[in-house]
């Protein structure tokens, strides 16, 4: 992995990790959702950023990708994780164009259960490609957060 993609990972991470612990210890998370998904993003972050293992890596970025940013998009009304959410979606679409590609795949050498499975569901669900999907939960985050804070969308 090159040092530059290994600066990325590092500082965004870095930056949700510490984002994180603010808004646990400021009490800015105001249901159980919210709180439980603050913590699976610490643990996946701690093992994005101190790991090397591909299995835990591999786990990590499941965690990440598929769990935590699916379930704040959809599911949390915390205004702060919403917008923290469209905030790593955008880094998160920019470096994988900037850099052709994922850099948390990058960093597991493309190997583990769950970036095989991704692979395989590929081959069966022709609109399951991430280059859309971000864009998506991106999108849903944004509305969220819009409604939550009280703008009206007229489409």
């Amino acid at each position: 992995m090159q040092e530059s993609h290994s600066l990325v990972i590092n500082i965004s991470f870095f930056v949700l990790l510490v984002i994180m612990f603010f808004l646990n210890y400021s009490n800015l998370l105001s249901d159980n959702l919210d709180f439980s998904v603050s913590i699976l993003a610490i643990l996946t972050t701690l093992m994005l950023l101190m790991s090397k293992n591909t299995v835990i890596l591999d786990i990590a970025h499941f965690l990440y990708c598929f769990v935590y940013l699916f379930t704040v998009s959809f599911m949390s009304k915390n205004s702060y994780l919403l917008g923290l959410n469209i905030v790593m979606i955008s880094v998160i679409i920019f470096t994988r164009h900037y850099f052709n590609g994922c850099l948390l795949n990058e960093k597991q050498n493309h190997e583990g259960y769950f970036s095989d499975l991704n692979d395989k569901i590929k081959k069966y669900l022709v609109f399951w490609n991430w280059d859309y999907l971000f864009p998506i939960i991106g999108i849903v985050s944004l509305i969220r957060f819009l409604k939550l804070k009280g703008y009206q969308l007229k489409l």
